[in-house]
């Protein structure tokens, strides 16, 4: 089945007051992945509903998604992203605070180990108190729609299924990595190192490379370096990506947070 990441572009405004005479803007985005195609992707985020509806419903009065971009990503090789201006605006209710406020939330996958700390920034200063979270009965209630909004959405992470296999020796130099059972590698993967000294008393180090050949089933060869440290010491793992679907019933909220914000996506660039 393919996979489309889902995109929602965010902007958020300060009202000018007392010295202060203009705001200020400042824009964000936020990702999730959809199992099926871009049709299907637009549809279940932007439906009423839908996922960009439910978390601009947790902004404040003076915030909110002002575009979509959606690509295909999976099966590779990944496809030109495809945009979309709908807009969805904040509660008009909740007063304008900085956009770095945000709520840090533990999103988990259905049927396996990895979890997602997903950052929701814009959340409104009339929810935070003395530093932490407390929210109103109402807000709760938003938060859980959103949840399980997400739950026809998935996010991107390491396989922990793979198992890690341990090296022989890792010549930089050469790029030739022997490992001391199968490694299961294939061209153009990406071998995840960890633990790698040359000596038992060296520092650990760790390093992602990928993979250009393999001669055999416990040999393989990565990008060499011409300046390089032979290791034979160490672990290597297939870096395999998987997309567990979020299960909301197990995700929460933890903390309040700041988190820094960039340049908002609809600003006038250049001359024509």
């Amino acid at each position: 089945m393919p996979i489309t990441k889902v995109t929602n572009l965010f902007k958020m405004s300060t009202i000018g007051t007392g010295e202060q005479a203009t705001g200020r803007s400042g824009g964000w985005s936020e990702g999730w992945y959809f199992n099926g195609d871009i049709s299907g992707a637009i549809t279940k985020n932007t439906a009423g509903g839908g996922l960009a509806q439910t978390r601009a419903r947790l902004l404040c009065a003076t915030a909110s998604i002002i575009g979509q971009r959606y690509q295909l990503v999976s099966p590779l090789p990944v496809g030109p992203s495809v945009s979309r201006g709908k807009e969805f605006p904040g509660d008009p209710n909740f007063p304008t605070d900085i956009p770095q406020m945000a709520l840090l939330s533990t999103m988990t996958g259905v049927g396996v180990a990895n979890v997602k700390h997903h950052i929701m920034r814009g959340l409104p200063d009339i929810m935070v108190l003395f530093g932490e979270f407390i929210p109103t009965q109402s807000y709760k209630s938003k938060l859980f729609d959103y949840f399980q909004a997400l739950a026809g959405f998935s996010f991107k992470g390491l396989d922990l299924s793979v198992a890690k296999v341990a090296i022989i020796s890792f010549n930089e130099v050469t790029g030739l990595v022997t490992t001391a059972a199968a490694h299961g590698f294939a061209v153009d993967e990406e071998a995840g190192f960890t633990g790698l000294k040359e000596l038992p008393n060296d520092p650990a180090s760790q390093q992602t490379r990928q993979v250009i050949e393999v001669p055999s089933s416990t040999t393989f060869k990565v990008l060499p370096r011409p300046l390089g440290r032979t290791f034979v010491i160490g672990f290597v793992r297939r870096k395999v990506s998987v997309y567990p679907a979020v299960d909301p019933t197990n995700s929460d909220w933890e903390r309040v947070i700041t988190r820094k914000v960039g340049r908002p996506f609809d600003q006038f660039r250049g001359r024509r």
